[in-house]
């Protein structure tokens, strides 16, 4: 396995990587970002291409958060011009994974969003199929039911790969958003072993006294945390992402509120250290 961490594509940020022995990067790629695809010229991808070969990492991902089935129809076209504009940058830079959510109409029900999905996601599949790319949706709720992902659950992985079957569609499994929920998030790196092309590193941590408290629709009882810092069975889920033969990059993302400002690199560091036992 290969360890790397979610970045913005900045020079200082690739020399961090690089200097601190991390193997690759996930680049934000949220519109507008630096790598925004309608604004990324020929001489930007030659030199993207230069700048991480000389540091000797590379990139393998970009992630974004766009909603391409928005119940606004200009907002879901924008969304879905610019997932296929990102596709066709992804490619040029030698990037295997598009990653980020589904997208939802949250004026229409669960069952008329999963076939929207088929319309919507069958031809980006396609389109990443052809371009030699594929798509890894990351179960973060997104304010789920009512947010900007579908992609959240076992249950609802099994619904949207069932609508649209293409390999080109996967996974970016993040044990983090599966843990709060109260998902079991050891079977399901068994049950979508075939579907897991990515690998986010970020724990939770349950505060159990507060949600003593407020109960499990208050806030504040759990946050987001560097692995090692929560909840979460590392030395278990890589025994199951050994199990299935899962050989790919593992990524943190970094949204500890500890480890976060000034302190941000020093969380990073942290990370690794913990996570260079597993990988």
């Amino acid at each position: 396995m290969k360890l790397g961490f979610v970045s913005h594509y900045r020079r200082d940020l690739i020399d961090f990587a690089a200097q601190s022995g991390f193997d690759c990067l996930e680049f934000h790629a949220h519109p507008p970002s630096t790598l925004d695809p309608f604004r990324f010229s020929a001489s930007d991808v030659e030199e993207f291409r230069a700048t991480l070969a000389g540091a000797g990492i590379y990139a393998t991902s970009t992630i974004l958060a766009v909603n391409p089935l928005s119940a606004d129809p200009e907002k879901a076209r924008a969304a879905q011009e610019y997932l296929v504009a990102l596709i066709d940058l992804s490619a040029k830079l030698g990037i295997k994974y598009l990653c980020g959510g589904t997208g939802q109409n949250v004026d229409r029900s669960l069952d008329d969003n999963i076939k929207l999905f088929g319309r919507v996601f069958g031809e980006l599949a396609d389109r990443a199929r052809s371009a030699g790319i594929r798509i890894a949706f990351e179960n973060c709720p997104h304010g789920y039911p009512r947010g900007s992902n579908l992609a959240v659950t076992p249950e609802l992985w099994g619904r949207l790969f069932q609508e649209v079957p293409s390999p080109a569609l996967g996974l970016e499994y993040d044990p983090s958003h599966l843990i709060w929920q109260g998902v079991d998030y050891l079977r399901g790196v068994h049950d979508f072993a075939d579907r897991i092309y990515l690998v986010h590193a970020k724990d939770t941590e349950i505060m159990a006294e507060v949600k003593g408290r407020v109960g499990m629709y208050g806030r504040g009882w759990w946050r987001y945390r560097l692995p090692g810092y929560g909840q979460a069975d590392w030395p278990r889920f890589f025994q199951a992402l050994r199990e299935i033969g899962y050989d790919g990059e593992v990524l943190i993302e970094h949204e500890d509120p500890v480890f976060h400002g000034e302190r941000m690199k020093q969380g990073l560091l942290l990370g690794k250290r913990y996570l260079d036992q597993f990988v």
